[in-house]
């Protein structure tokens, strides 16, 4: 049996940094993506281009991933009650390289390392896969709409 994988973000403007990402996710069992809401995602970086359906739709389409939920805040919630849809918490919370400790990841996601550990879920971060981050495709764009 697979180990369970859960992975959380907002997957704007989905690139082949998503990808490379949610393969690597793959790589370490069956993957459940909870996309955040574009009101969730709006309360800590800028609101996405992408509404929440068409990310979702995105991320649904692609072939690492078995589940996709939308994330409205409750990232501990969905984690606590991983057990009604799943069958058992996950083994693995992976996360990009970009909320390394320090960025108070596991406070806005509502549970703590203890609760993580008595849960036997493992906290991963992975490192960059890919240079391309949405902020650049952003200002790419904005580059070619400048006269």
């Amino acid at each position: 049996m697979l180990s369970r994988v859960l992975t959380l973000g907002t997957f704007d403007l989905f690139h082949a940094g998503h990808v490379k990402f949610l393969q690597t996710c793959r790589e370490l069992g069956s993957v459940t993506v909870a996309v955040n809401t574009s009101d969730y995602a709006g309360a800590f970086k800028p609101t996405p281009i992408c509404n929440t359906a068409e990310r979702v739709a995105v991320v649904q389409a692609c072939a690492s991933v078995e589940n996709v939920v939308r994330n409205k805040g409750e990232c501990g919630k969905i984690i606590k009650q991983w057990t009604k849809g799943f069958a058992g918490y996950p083994k693995f919370l992976v996360i990009g390289e970009d909320w390394m400790p320090g960025h108070h990841y596991l406070q806005q996601l509502g549970i703590s390392a203890d609760w993580l550990a008595e849960q036997d879920v493992k906290l991963l971060f992975i490192a960059e896969q890919s240079p391309l981050h949405t902020s650049e495709i952003k200002e790419r764009c904005q580059k070619r709409q400048s006269p």
